[in-house]
């Protein structure tokens, strides 16, 4: 006879779309409240509708040394856009949640997702628990002066994509993503777009002088802003965009939400090539002419 724990499938949730994402903090303080997210779609979009969905979600934390676990949170998904006309009904529930807990030890958070058609899925997260929060050591407080910016932009010089980055975030699972960005003319953007609601980004222009193009679902140019030094553009989710160095040297800081995740084929434009296209120098050439 067989039993239901040998009937749970795991995945990499970057690679396969049923498996649950895990968002929290690499390390958590005892007793201070953190908050732990989890979601299917992170990376592959999964079907939502009433043939094939995820139905439910459940969270859980197994302490170390310990061999049951507790549940965290449990969400029931149960708009599936359905309607009595046969098209897609007002309402559609995404298989996301969230869930605000303190933690006195370490452990490992899990996440178990149910999806009608293809059954149970799991995925896990290592978490730290530190008995109390540190003094911060100011030390460990960073000056992003020209120095950095001049040994940021003669990595970017010297890589074959003519841009570099230099992240100021822990880690790809940090919920705040802070980072420069050098790039050299020349350097290919492809134009995309973010979908997820959280994945606003904001950019500030430091140094050099850069071209932001924002276009339409056929890949008009419907907006452009040049931007120079001390200049801000902050680029809602779902926006078709990108960006044009203009002179050597150029640098711009950027914040948006982490943890990262990989672009979707939704998300890259349709209407441009990709890098490392023959056609990308000159898409690339003809947005620089705007400017």
């Amino acid at each position: 006879m067989s039993e239901l724990n040998e009937t749970i499938q795991s995945a990499d949730w970057k690679a396969e779309k049923h498996a649950p994402s895990i968002s929290a903090p690499e390390e958590a303080f005892a007793g201070r409240p953190v908050t732990v997210t989890a979601s299917i779609g992170a990376a592959l979009a999964h079907p939502n509708t009433p043939q094939h969905h995820i139905a439910w979600m459940s969270l859980y934390f197994l302490p170390d040394g310990a061999k049951l676990p507790i549940q965290l949170a449990h969400a029931e998904f149960t708009a599936h856009a359905e309607s009595m006309t046969g098209e897609p009904g007002p309402a559609l529930t995404q298989p996301r949640m969230a869930a605000e807990v303190q933690l006195s030890k370490g452990g490992t958070l899990m996440a178990m997702a149910y999806c009608n058609l293809h059954g149970l899925w799991q995925s896990s997260k290592a978490i730290r628990v530190a008995a109390a929060a540190p003094d911060a050591d100011p030390a460990s407080v960073r000056v992003a002066g020209p120095e950095f910016l001049d040994a940021l932009c003669g990595e970017a010089a010297s890589s074959p994509r003519l841009r570099k980055n230099a992240n100021l975030h822990a880690g790809n699972d940090y919920p705040c993503h802070r980072l420069f960005n050098a790039l050299q003319p020349g350097t290919y953007v492809r134009p995309h777009r973010h979908l997820e609601p959280s994945k606003d980004e904001t950019l500030l222009l430091v140094r050099g002088s850069m071209g932001a193009c924002f276009f339409d679902g056929a890949g008009n140019v419907v907006r452009t802003e040049k931007l120079s030094p001390g200049m801000a553009v902050d680029v809602p989710h779902g926006v078709w965009h990108t960006f044009v160095c203009l002179e050597p040297d150029t640098v711009f800081f950027e914040a948006k939400a982490g943890p990262y995740v990989p672009m979707t084929p939704e998300e890259a434009a349709p209407f441009a090539p990709p890098e490392n296209d023959p056609a990308a120098p000159d898409f690339l050439a003809a947005l620089a002419k705007r400017f």
